[in-house]
């Protein structure tokens, strides 16, 4: 008996032993500047254990995670606590902190439908507060020493909450206070915020924000989904209200995201994984948590199962080297500042974070916003930091060709990280200068300029040479060699030939550059079909016609939410047909739009907010700026309009359109028909551009609970404010 209680002893001697050394792993947080996390949906589990080594091996230092009220809780009296041990647990051991998520409703302690069959009916619904409060308190006293972060509710601005603002209110507030009283060290977040209008609360966050307590807020907590330029939005509007209310919480996006069936697909999602992370410190939030670490499935019509760092099958996606090499690169060093970027690229952007250790390079997160082509920089000059090293995205080494004291990388969409040693970041000079797009119309040849520029005090030899991404597409000539004076310029003229049977989105023409016998570094333009509008002197009649009436054109608000009439039930709710055409004066669009539902109540600058056309476009692809303005009908039968945006060049305003341009917006039954006469006098033209135009569309539906829909042209407008994806176009 005596043997057994001394093994009995020795046995818990041992786990309160191993209990105590998981609770001393020092946090990966705690020696960082800035969060780098992740959201995990995965309970525990044989699949959650299989994910321990990928968590460790990608670096983040913090997991966001649901703690289910109804599977801890099932009733007041009845606790199950192993479930949420057996998660909290082993990621400690690895010092990787929880962000817990106190939510949703359980059932017995909800205000809604309790015996309804969809579980949303009443997880969804506000619950009794005295039973949430005592929830969240028995939370953080049960993790006292192990989870600090505690966030109330998820998203209460959108579906995932069907109270009333108020009553969410009052929850935080007094859930808030609960939380610090069960434990004083703990750091309470607001339930994220979506920053989407959803019914059925569309001022939820204004009427939150306005009478939340701040007393017990630690943590200011909101979301970014989609495309970087979205993010640069979003994270204003968040600042703003922010500053509004006053808040000195640190803020942290401890949700966002990007899709791999948005176009560029996972090497698009691995590039926006990086700029939006490095970026986010510069926006002002010390954390991004990203959405998800795995995929929820491969459906490739459900967008809701392709946003993981993993695919379904565990296997690694590009955006999961992306993140594990940047929390390398600058997990253990400190955000300093942006660079002012250069007159000659405008789009750029220099981020540079300090080394924290002396021996260490300074890193600079650097790339071109857009579609433009790879182009070749010069990076340094004497004073300015040693370039000593570049890495692509997925931690590979860039080419850094030398060029007196400085070194040329290329410049491109994706990020690169740039090593700096010692003096001010080196200073971004022009190589090559080259168009965005080359546009191709039918099989005639396209000519083209690209300006060579010498950053040196003493004159350059460049050879050139052109070569197509495949042997259909030919450069004329295919090689040359020009010399160019210290700090002048040389521009050469070039011609492309391609097939237009033969093109694919991924032709280009490679540039190969090398300077005075140093490695040759390489740049790409690529090479962009161009759509042809016939000149007219009658309209719009024979002009060019674009159907849109699939589901590819539509971009619905809710096709990941459970709000079925809030999804796109087909042509009839909404599609159209785009007519083109162009007379010496003036381009001319036609839109007729097939709608169930006319909704216009808005007014000026939030007229796309309803029923309304979005009409935007760029003549020049050296300038970002583009001319945008919305034309919309109103429920009187009054044509209203508003300019959102004007290039440097042209002669609008923003505000009311000018009646220089010609519009008209007439409702026939179930169609709507928008009309524009864009003088190319207003966009600062002559006439219609000889090397073609960006334009594109949109046209937002509501129903009358909101904007749910678009059907768009092309991307640049809805999802993110880029005038590279709009579409390209020749008068001819």
């Amino acid at each position: 008996m005596r043997s057994q209680f001394l093994l009995l002893m020795l046995a818990l001697f041992l786990c309160v032993t191993n209990v105590a050394v998981a609770q001393t792993v020092p946090s990966r947080a705690a020696a960082r500047e800035f969060r780098y996390g992740v959201c995990v949906r995965q309970e525990a589990g044989p699949l959650f254990d299989r994910l321990l080594g990928p968590l460790a091996e990608l670096g983040v230092d913090t997991v966001r995670r649901d703690f289910d009220w109804g599977d801890t809780q099932s009733a007041p009296d009845q606790w199950d606590w192993a479930r949420n041990d057996a998660v909290v647990a082993p990621l400690r051991k690895r010092g990787i902190e929880v962000q817990g998520v106190v939510a949703y409703t359980a059932r017995w302690a909800s205000s809604g439908d309790r015996d309804s069959k969809n579980w949303l009916d009443w997880s969804r619904a506000a619950p009794d507060v005295d039973a949430y409060c005592n929830y969240a308190a028995a939370l953080a006293r049960h993790y006292r020493g192990q989870v600090s972060l505690w966030e109330i509710w998820n998203e209460p601005d959108i579906d995932f909450w069907r109270g009333t603002p108020a009553q969410f209110t009052a929850l935080f507030n007094a859930a808030s206070a609960a939380v610090h009283e069960a434990n004083p060290d703990a750091r309470v977040l607001n339930g994220g915020f979506a920053f989407n209008v959803r019914q059925p609360n569309p001022t939820l966050l204004q009427d939150f924000v306005r009478h939340a307590d701040l007393t017990h807020w630690d943590v200011w907590a909101y979301h970014d989904y989609h495309t970087f330029p979205q993010m640069l939005s979003r994270a204003a509007e968040n600042r703003a209200i922010h500053e509004a209310v006053g808040s000195r919480a640190p803020i942290w996006i401890n949700e966002g995201g990007f899709h791999d069936l948005l176009p560029g697909g996972e090497a698009e999602q691995a590039k926006t994984l990086v700029k939006k992370i490095s970026a986010a410190p510069f926006l002002g939030a010390t954390a991004y948590f990203w959405y998800n670490l795995i995929d929820g499935g491969d459906d490739p019509a459900d967008t809701e199962q392709h946003f993981g760092l993993m695919r379904h099958d565990l296997t690694p996606k590009p955006a999961f080297f992306a993140y594990q090499t940047l929390i390398r690169q600058l997990s253990t060093r400190r955000f300093a500042q942006r660079l002012t970027p250069p007159s000659d690229f405008p789009q750029l952007w220099g981020l540079i974070y300090r080394a924290t250790v002396p021996t260490d390079d300074d890193v600079m997160v650097l790339w071109q916003q857009g579609k433009q082509g790879n182009v070749p920089v010069y990076l340094g000059s004497d004073g300015d930091g040693a370039v000593t090293a570049a890495y692509d995205i997925d931690g590979k080494a860039a080419p850094a060709a030398a060029l007196g004291n400085g070194r040329i990388i290329t410049l491109r969409d994706a990020p690169q990280f740039v090593h700096i040693r010692g003096g001010r970041p080196p200073r971004i000079r022009s190589v090559l200068r080259l168009p965005d797009k080359l546009p191709l119309v039918g099989d005639d040849g396209a000519p083209f300029a690209l300006t060579l520029s010498n950053p040196l005090e003493s004159d350059i030899q460049y050879k050139v040479r052109f070569k197509g991404t495949r042997p259909g597409i030919t450069v004329e000539p295919a090689s040359t060699v020009v010399d160019v004076p210290a700090g002048k310029s040389v521009t050469v003229q070039a011609k492309c030939r391609s097939a237009e049977a033969d093109r694919s989105d991924a032709d280009a023409v490679s540039i190969e550059l090398q300077a005075s016998g140093d490695s040759a570094i390489s740049a790409m333009l690529p090479c962009e079909s161009a759509v042809s509008i016939p000149r007219t002197e009658r309209g719009t009649d024979g002009g060019l016609k674009m159907e849109l009436r699939d589901r590819g054109a539509v971009v619905n608000l809710f096709e990941a939410e459970p709000s079925p009439l809030m999804h796109w039930q087909g042509p009839d709710d909404l599609s159209g047909t785009a007519t083109w055409a162009a007379t010496p004066d003036a381009l001319l669009l036609k839109v007729r739009v097939t709608d169930d539902r006319h909704v216009q109540r808005m007014t000026d600058a939030n007229l796309w907010k309803s029923d309304s056309l979005q009409f935007a476009v760029r003549v020049s692809d050296h300038d970002p700026a583009y001319l945008e303005f919305s034309l919309a009908l109103d429920e009187a039968g009054t044509v209203r309009t508003w300019v959102d945006s004007v290039p440097p060049t042209g002669r609008l305003a923003v505000g009311a359109l000018d009646d220089a341009v010609g519009r008209q917006v007439t409702r026939q039954g179930a169609e709507t028909t928008y009309e524009l006469s864009l003088p190319w006098s207003s966009l600062g033209l002559d006439a219609a551009p000889p090397t073609g135009f960006r334009a594109s569309f949109l046209v937002n539906d509501d129903d009358g609970r909101g904007r749910k829909q678009w059907l768009q042209l092309s991307d640049g407008i809805g999802r993110e404010k880029d005038a590279s994806r709009f579409r390209l176009f020749l008068c001819k």
